[in-house]
């Protein structure tokens, strides 16, 4: 439009007509985008006097949150922090995963008899007091939040809260504020990628059940998020859907001989240990297991370690706990089940690093 901004200035007229004839808006100008906003996705006055978003449910719409605000699920509350830009299909989106994923394992985000804890509100942990007084019952309060200074803040869960730091969903505004932010674009993606917020979900689903070691905590929570985003991307070829790979090293390499023991150590020991490596040992024995025994197969192993009632905390386990991890991982999958992953391993490991 800028070749004709002098006849713009001149003939009011013609402004007019073109912006009937050609529907112009900047589609960069999240100012002009929020006009549309309004019109498509739909807003009232929810709990506490907050804005409650209806979404329309076209991934073009953006719905720009200039103030606290929620939308409510089936399953879940969407807290969504000043300065986030949803697309309106997010919830639609955010639905279909959190199906997946409890078709995926058997397992449900609000089973009969479950009791929520209480935990610390957000206000504690973050500064903002905005949801005080919130009351979630078994939904699960799911936060989008904003690090406006850069601080390392990132995604994490409990059994119920999981908080979520999208660098895709903050405004430009406050991007182009932050220096280490608007100067470095590659931290940025090009649109919503939902590859935290399911690893997350997995993580609310399964605790809900019970604590297991890191292995097949952080090894679950990547398989079921590997093949839920590969499915998603197969039925919407949506960039928002791409799985990115991060496969950590084995030193010294799996083999058939030593996968038990690394089962055991749980990568909990930080002097033999390799940080992040839980997640790809997990998340290949996760595939082996599948491969092997297909359907629910993890299930079985959280209702075994359920009916153990184990007294730990997350990675925060003995030695006798880690070996009990192990004695009923065997009793599940066989003696040799360790043995067989190693093999299987050596068989595939460079399709499995490679994907």
């Amino acid at each position: 439009m800028k070749r004709f901004i002098y006849k713009i200035i001149k003939n009011l007229i013609i402004v007019l007509m073109l912006c009937f004839l050609t529907g112009c808006s900047s589609s960069s100008d999240i100012s002009d985008n929020n006009d549309k906003q309004e019109s498509d996705n739909k807003t009232a006055t929810g709990i506490n006097g907050m804005t409650v978003v209806e979404l329309s449910g076209k991934e073009e719409d953006k719905y720009y949150a200039k103030d606290y605000c929620y939308l409510e699920s089936d399953k879940y509350f969407l807290l969504i922090d000043k300065d986030i830009v949803l697309p309106g299909n997010f919830k639609d989106v955010l639905d279909e995963i959190v199906e997946e994923i409890e078709d995926s394992i058997g397992m449900q985000f609000m089973p009969a008899g479950y009791k929520p804890e209480e935990f610390d509100d957000i206000s504690s942990m973050y500064g903002c007091t905005a949801w005080d007084n919130f009351y979630y019952g078994k939904k699960i309060p799911i936060f989008l939040l904003v690090d406006r200074e850069d601080e390392g803040l990132g995604c994490w869960s409990w059994k119920d809260i999981c908080v979520i730091v999208e660098y895709e969903l903050f405004s430009d505004e406050v991007w182009n504020s932050v220096p280490s932010y608007r100067d470095n674009s590659w931290r940025r993606e090009d649109s919503v990628n939902y590859m935290s917020i399911t690893h997350e979900l997995v993580h609310v689903l399964t605790l809900r059940k019970c604590i297991v070691n890191t292995i097949m905590t952080e090894g679950s929570a990547e398989f079921y998020t590997k093949k839920i985003m590969d499915k998603m991307y197969q039925k919407y070829g949506s960039e928002g859907f791409v799985y990115h790979t991060y496969n950590g090293e084995f030193d010294p390499e799996l083999t058939s001989e030593n996968a038990e023991e690394y089962f055991i150590n749980d990568f909990s020991d930080s002097n033999t240990g390799l940080q992040g490596s839980e997640y790809t040992y997990g998340k290949f024995l996760c595939a082996f297991l599948e491969e092997k025994y297909g359907g629910q197969w993890l299930l079985d192993y959280y209702n075994a370690i359920e009916k153990e009632h184990f007294e730990h905390g997350y990675r925060c386990y003995s030695e006798d706990d880690l070996k009990k991890f192990t004695d009923i991982f065997k009793s599940l999958y066989g003696d040799d089940i360790f043995v067989e992953f190693g093999d299987w391993y050596q068989q595939n490991k460079e399709y499995l690093h490679q994907n």
